[in-house]
């Protein structure tokens, strides 16, 4: 891609102040396990809150060399499952909008939605349409003080969202900044590319005597595009887990019991870039791909056309002249999959990292008339682009006619010998298609399709505070909070289906040799469908016959001055810029996200009037009102049904939504004892708040907790609370959108039918399946479909302990254990019901007199043609686990190495006992667990160690995962059958991160390393576990203070 100029920019910025500045000052790296508040009475004691809260200071954040918060924070095993802007080309944030550049924090692996992230303890707008999930790259790593992360519900606190848990950016103030900081920083891969470059300029000051603080930020960043085939491991050679054959079985040394081996590479033979036909069949699938596979399978190869030695599989590498070959479909287990690499479709181009560039701009003030009247304000813009090049449209069976010209010559001499001995019959002149037709895929380089996205965040929050001289001082808020995300993405390379069609459709000028499309010449001309094109597209008749055609032109009116450019069919690489520019469009979708909130608060104790045996009451409560509003404007051409998706019965529509909620909490925190033997602290805690919404009316949350100090170091702590979570815009009001339906999932394919109840099989009977049916004799991909909300929503409930203890023993300085338990259940979770389970639910009845089956259709060999699905109040989830955290800092003196500095130790880990999901629309007691399936591993552990000898720091962190199951496998697969695939596991990993720092003098210091130092590579099947992409990647920065 074309260089902009804020790479351009910043990366001049970033080579110059590091090659003229050197010296840095680093902190303490590693993820800190400490307790910290986690309501909004004031504490100012380490562990003086019932709930376990992870604290990650600024200056770690911007030491680690992670420019990505979202994969920095990934790296705590709460934040496991986060999604982080890098990784946003590779895993679906479930947003209505683009997802390419968001980052989205994910608390127990429970989905960003039921995470609250907040900003100085408030609201922050989102940043995907019809969501509340926050992205987390809008918000100034340079201008963070801590992350604070409060891990179990605190929606009596915060309100609705916080089911899992809240992620808390407490920023800086003017008295955390000495002068104005500059900061610049690069990084690049050990392979030389994903070039990132970073700069900030920040500052902080009080004015009047302390009355008044201001605080400035302005960073910028870029990061460079990594594409598939610029890593060995992507694309093909991802790995996938692919039907197990005897070949596969021996040229893999895998077992051969397994029903499913897990290779790498693997491609999809059902097409191809340049094209795969039987130059004597209509139905490129049945005639020509179908029996090429199965023949090679078998062992007898591809077969010949009757009576010939012309293969009924051919494809043509060359555009123009090319000489036509047999076709290598690699070691096929069925027709979507195949071992190595052949001709069948492999993803090669698509982004794995996508390309950034962002900026913000920030400036947050008070200034304090007097106690009692303080004013302050938050104000950001943030913009991101981001992009990405996305899989191409398929398509099986184009319509390419005997007299199409572009039909190299070695090719037609086959159609003439054909035709010489009858197999091909001469033309009929009545209208009806003669010709042949040919999966390709439009992978050409020119018409690669993918999003461009521009997002704007803006945020304002204005209000006073201070402390009215009332009893002993009471504290009080009063702050509007407005936030915005304006959301175009342009969806480049988007496909016009008559435009397509009729350029397929070309002939030679009579008049000047020319190759134009037949509808130039005679405007009446309408392209013809071949009997096997799939999709068919809309505006067309006589699907699946000779007769197909369509039936007007959409987008263009034919004639001389159409732009009508023709399309060479064959061949690599054969779209013209002509025709690219007349075939396919860029559309603009928009998007607008609005939060407006009011909010209130009043603090205090009840010092001047009443104490407990353990000190005053402290209380505080307050409301909030809240308006969201969501927009989402899909571009003029999917409303025409004119393109790929519209052909499928999936063009995308527009969503708009609105509520408000009105909430009142009240929370209290009583110390019932104090400093008595084995007594040193015993406290209540309690929160309760209630919401009356616009959309689904009235609930409640509400939470206790005990703290409990016998002494000598040690305290015991624990909640018990009712969080709710209302379901957002894009639950309630989302209209019927595109969702695919993996057509290997097929309940009544011959490789599930036994898998489900004992009704299965017979309710497939019923519905027509013929016995022995086989999916994948006849899909070849996705199967379109529809999802969309449910404005009959109700909110989710959770249910939430934690349990645990603090020790710092006393007798040994600067040595830490944590050790907190930690259950979640959800009930009513909202969810849309997979199109599978729908499936599913349908054959696994008692009958097929359901409400399931309705939203099945099936053609009469038995495949899904289409299915309808949506979001429902599912079922349930319950998560179990501990979480444990040991750190231990000592002076190198204290065991007689006077002078050699300090060492720091820390641990931190979560064992996840449970993670059972309930999606069983059928029965509420049947569960599928999570635990050890990819990306729910049973231990994850971080370690870090850092040694500080005078101005120099050095620090190694490295994250361990415990074996898990490959990506796409589950544990209900292997529950009914041991060998389901083969190999299963990840295998254990560790990735380690070096790291130093060097303080030149109090204004000049800086700081780099090694992330994935080791260069670990992703697990099989995977791009971003246990690392990314990106490799081994270094960094350097420099920080001044003037």
């Amino acid at each position: 891609m074309t260089q902009k100029p804020l790479v351009t920019a910043i990366g001049a910025v970033c080579a110059a102040t590091l090659l003229s500045t050197v010296g840095a000052v680093a902190q303490e790296a590693g993820i800190e396990e400490v307790v910290v508040t986690g309501s909004r009475i004031a504490r100012d004691s380490a562990t003086a809150a019932a709930s376990p809260v992870a604290v990650l200071g600024g200056d770690t954040i911007r030491t680690a060399g992670q420019l990505d918060l979202g994969e920095l924070l990934r790296e705590s095993p709460a934040l496991n499952n986060s999604l982080p802007a890098n990784f946003s080309a590779l895993q679906s944030a479930g947003t209505t909008d683009s997802d390419v550049g968001l980052g989205l924090l994910n608390l127990r692996g429970l989905g960003a939605v039921r995470t609250l992230t907040l900003v100085n303890g408030r609201r922050h707008v989102a940043g995907g349409q019809g969501s509340a999930a926050v992205d987390v790259n809008s918000i100034p790593s340079v201008m963070v003080q801590r992350v604070e992360t409060l891990t179990g519900g605190a929606s009596s606190v915060y309100g609705a969202d916080a089911v899992s848990g809240v992620v808390n950016f407490i920023l800086r103030d003017g008295g955390d900044f000495d002068g104005i900081e500059v900061t610049a920083q690069t990084g690049v891969s050990d392979r030389w590319d994903s070039n990132e470059h970073y700069v900030s300029v920040a500052g902080g000051f009080e004015f009047d005597g302390g009355r008044g603080e201001a605080v400035f930020a302005i960073e910028g960043q870029t990061n460079a595009e990594i594409l598939e085939t610029e890593r060995g491991f992507a694309g093909p050679y991802v790995g996938n887990d692919i039907v197990n054959t005897p070949a596969i079985a021996a040229l893999n040394g895998v077992n051969p019991q397994a029903t499913r081996a897990y290779v790498t590479p693997t491609t999809n033979p059902i097409s191809t870039a340049q094209g795969v036909f039987n130059i004597a069949d209509g139905d490129s699938f049945f005639g020509s791909v179908i029996p090429a596979v199965n023949g090679v399978r078998d062992g007898t190869g591809v077969p010949m056309i009757t009576g010939t030695n012309i293969p009924v599989a051919q494809v043509i590498d060359t555009p123009f002249n090319g000489i036509p070959r047999v076709y290598n479909p690699g070691v096929p287990a069925n027709v979507n999959q195949a071992f190595g690499i052949g001709d069948g479709l492999q993803s090669l181009r698509q982004t794995v990292l996508p390309p950034q560039e962002r900026y913000s701009v920030n400036f947050n003030g008070s200034y304090e008339i007097s106690e009692a009247l303080n004013f302050f304000v938050e104000s950001k813009y943030a913009f991101s682009n981001n992009s990405q090049v996305q899989g191409v449209d398929f398509n099986d069976g184009i319509p390419i006619r005997y007299d199409n010209p572009y039909i190299p010559p070695a090719l037609q001499k086959q159609i003439t010998d054909l035709t010489a001995l009858g197999i091909i019959p001469p033309d009929p002149m009545d209208g009806s298609f003669w010709g042949f037709s040919s999966s390709r895929d439009s992978d050409d380089l020119n018409v690669m399709p993918g999003d461009d996205v521009d997002r704007e965040t803006v945020r304002i929050v204005a209000g006073v505070e201070g402390t009215l001289d009332i009893l002993d001082g009471i504290e009080y808020e009063l702050s509007y909070n407005y936030g915005s995300t304006d959301v175009e993405t342009n969806n480049y390379n988007l496909r016009l289906e008559d435009r397509f069609y009729s350029a397929l459709d070309s002939v030679i000028d009579p008049a000047t040799g020319d190759i134009v499309c037949r509808s130039t010449l005679d405007p009446s001309a309408l392209p013809p469908i071949a009997p096997g094109t799939y999709p068919v597209p809309e505006y067309t008749t006589g699907a699946f016959t000779n007769n197909g055609k369509f039936t007007q032109f959409v987008s263009f009116t034919p004639g001389l001055n159409s732009g009508c450019a023709p399309f060479n069919p064959f061949g690599f690489n054969s779209t013209s810029d002509a025709n690219s520019q007349f075939v396919y469009v860029d559309a603009l979708d928009t998007s607008k996200l609005t939060q407006r909130v009011l909010f209130g608060s009043l603090g205090g104790s009840t010092s001047s009037f009443f104490e407990l045996p353990g000190g005053p009451v402290g209380f505080a409560a307050g409301f909030e009102y809240r308006e969201e509003e969501s927009d989402f404007i899909v571009n003029d051409y999917e409303g025409t049904l004119n393109t790929w998706d519209g052909s499928n019965g999936n063009a995308a529509t527009g969503l708009g939504g609105e509520f408000d909620v009105t909430e009142y909490f009240v929370e209290l925190n009583a110390p019932l004892l104090a400093d008595i033997p084995l007594f040193e602290l015993v406290e209540v805690t309690g929160a309760y708040r209630y919401a009356d919404y616009s959309t689904v009316g009235t609930n409640d949350a509400w939470s206790t907790g005990l703290r409990w100090s016998p002494g000598f170091g040690l305290t015991v702590r624990g909640t018990v609370a009712e969080a709710v979570r209302a379901p957002n815009i894009s639950e309630l009001f989302s209209p019927q959108q595109p969702r695919f339906f993996p057509f290997q999932d097929d309940p009544c394919s011959i490789q599930n039918i036994n898998i489900g109840s004992a009704n299965r099989a017979g309710n497939c009977a019923a519905l027509g399946v013929p016995a022995g049916y086989d999916v994948n004799d006849y899909i070849t991909a996705g199967i379109p479909g529809v999802t969309g909300g449910n404005p009959l929503l109700a909110p989710e409930e959770a249910e939430t302990v934690t349990a645990g203890i603090v020790y710092e023993p006393e007798f040994v300085d600067g040595l830490r254990f944590i050790v907190d338990y930690y259950s979640t259940e959800i009930e009513g979770a909202i969810d849309a019901l997979s199109p599978v389970r729908v499936a599913e639910a349908c054959v696994d009845l008692p009958s097929v007199a359901n409400n399931f089956c309705p939203l099945i259709t099936r053609d009469p060999k038995g495949f899904i043609t289409f299915h309808q699905s949506g979001q429902v109040n599912l079922g349930a989830f319950e998560v179990e686990g501990v979480d444990f955290g040991i750190d231990y800092g000592f002076e190198l003196g204290s065991i007689g190495l006077e002078g050699w500095g300090a060492i720091d130790f820390g641990l931190n880990g979560t064992k996840l006992i449970d993670f059972n999901e309930y999606q069983d629309p059928i029965d509420n007691t049947v569960f599928e667990t999570r635990v050890g399936e990819f990306g729910y591993p049973e231990w994850i552990v971080n370690a870090n160690a850092s040694w500080s000898f005078k101005d120099l720091v050095l620090t190694w962190q490295g994250r361990y995962e415990e074996s898990q199951l490959l990506p796409g496998l589950s544990n209900q697969q292997f529950a009914g059958n041991p060998l389901f695939a083969d190999p299963s596991q990840s295998g254990e990993s560790w990735v380690h991160d070096i790291n130093f720092a060097y303080t030149f003098s109090d204004n000049v210091n800086i700081y780099g390393g090694l992330n994935n130092a080791f260069d670990r590579a992703p697990y099989l099947g995977s791009l971003t576990r246990p690392a990314g992409p990106r490799g081994r990647f270094g960094f350097l920065a420099v920080n001044f203070k003037i």
